[in-house]
């Protein structure tokens, strides 16, 4: 059975952004990424790590953790940021 492509969505598009920033801020090259995340456990080739920062490859979790380890940063630094929900107590007397 033939598997079918999701589209690239809008967190993984800025995901993809924030590691990209990230890398260029340290001076990090593609392929000395690719590298750490190899020392890690987590494989990823530079053309993956290519693909991935240009939004042609889907990011998982488990990328989502290993690049914000090598990276340097918590998981949810390289996620959008969203709005906190309303609390629902501000507005009960309205």
């Amino acid at each position: 059975m033939a598997t079918t492509r999701r589209p690239i969505g809008p967190t993984t598009r800025h995901v993809a952004a924030s590691v990209r920033q990230l890398r260029s801020e340290f001076g990090m090259s593609t392929t000395t990424l690719a590298g750490r995340l190899e020392a890690l456990g987590h494989p990823i080739s530079q053309s993956g790590v290519t693909r991935l920062e240009t939004g042609q490859r889907q990011i998982t979790v488990d990328d989502l953790t290993a690049l914000a380890a090598v990276l340097g940063v918590v998981p949810s630094a390289l996620l959008p940021r969203t709005p906190a929900p309303e609390d629902p107590a501000v507005n009960e007397g309205d």
